[in-house]
């Protein structure tokens, strides 16, 4: 074990937190993303995205003045339509920011079943 993993794992034992799940870092940088919800939480993941220098297409058909900038500067494109699976075509992660959890399920189970990563934002 290097010296950082006993490091994490003794925190982690510690706080009493388990971990079901695992923190990952990836390169996104020129990766095609699709966020899928136009509120608050989509504009966050958005900037996130657009850190990571990621190409960012956001699918939804009422959205936050912040995605309209976005979209009327170059920095994504915003499709002003319901999300469809084909949506999710050529991309290499998802993400699900409506305040919909049927909708965010749906969403995930179409990633999943195309092998693309995905995050729900309700539901890490």
């Amino acid at each position: 074990m290097l010296p950082y993993q006993s490091i994490i794992a003794e925190l982690i034992a510690s706080s009493n937190i388990q971990m079901n799940n695992l923190p990952i870092f990836i390169k996104l940088q020129r990766q095609n993303c699709l966020v899928v919800g136009g509120g608050v939480v989509a504009v966050r993941k958005i900037n996130q995205l657009l850190v990571a220098k990621a190409k960012v297409v956001v699918v939804a058909p009422e959205v936050q003045d912040e995605i309209k900038e976005f979209s009327k500067s170059g920095e994504i494109n915003h499709i002003n339509q319901d999300y469809t699976e084909e949506c999710m075509e050529g991309k290499q992660l998802v993400i699900a920011a409506t305040n919909n959890g049927k909708l965010n399920a749906k969403i995930a189970e179409h990633a999943k079943s195309k092998n693309i990563l995905v995050n729900v934002v309700d539901n890490p």
